[in-house]
């Protein structure tokens, strides 16, 4: 998944992983519908791209948000 294409980025926590202090992160793109990903926690599921089991979602989240407005940025600066 592209950076540029991401739109939103969710914190997911079931109740086993508040228990283990892990979380997982769902990423939805532009023009996203949600396809069939397998195996997640405890059940098939349709879904977007999930990243399970992180340590510390809050900062992974916004390091993401952070690395996609530096990318985004510094393409409209070379667009200008």
């Amino acid at each position: 998944m592209k950076l540029e294409r991401i739109t939103d980025i969710t914190i997911s926590r079931t109740f086993w992983e508040r228990i283990c202090g892990v979380s997982g992160l769902i990423m939805k793109e532009i023009e996203s519908v949600p396809k069939y990903y397998g195996y997640y926690g405890y059940s098939f599921r349709w879904g977007f791209p999930t990243m399970i089991a992180v340590p510390n979602p809050e900062e992974m989240q916004k390091q993401i948000l952070e690395l996609i407005s530096k990318k985004v940025g510094r393409e409209q600066t070379l667009k200008a």
